[in-house]
């Protein structure tokens, strides 16, 4: 059974342009969305409206090639609140989110299941394991967040 009050939409890459159409883009606004997420994506083709809507969090590599890190950063930067960025300072694009061995693997896992955990859980304590995991991690990661 799907629970209609916690849905949550998150994507990677392009996968994160979708995430931005579909929860925050007027065109295809799907209202069911409680919580997004965006991993190493940009809007693309969508024009989102971060200024409202469901809690974001979005986490990108500094160094990645294939999409830019500023325009993350200025995503976060503009979002509603309540918002995450989780910096990986890395040359990475996909590899932290997807099968291949990368150092940042377990922080991602921790990061992006307490999200999850947060917003459409309830557990309310989630978020807290995540600070001393940015910061167990050193110099791997950076944590920012505007929780409201």
């Amino acid at each position: 059974n799907v629970d209609a009050a916690r849905i949550g939409a998150g994507g990677l890459s392009v996968g994160g342009a979708t995430v931005y159409g579909m929860v925050y883009d007027a065109c295809c606004r799907d209202p069911r969305v409680a919580a997004a997420m965006v991993l190493d994506g940009n809007e693309l083709a969508f024009s989102p409206d971060l200024s409202s809507g469901p809690p974001l969090f979005i986490a990108h590599a500094e160094g990645d090639t294939a999409l830019p890190y500023d325009n993350a950063a200025r995503h976060f930067a503009v979002a509603a609140v309540p918002a995450a960025f989780l910096t990986l300072h890395e040359v990475a694009h996909a590899e932290p989110y997807e099968n291949t061995p990368d150092p940042a693997d377990e922080l991602v896992e921790l990061v992006t299941v307490a999200w999850w955990d947060r917003h459409l859980g309830g557990d309310h304590g989630a978020l807290g394991r995540v600070e001393a995991a940015v910061v167990a991690a050193g110099s791997l990661a950076t944590w920012e967040d505007r929780l409201g």
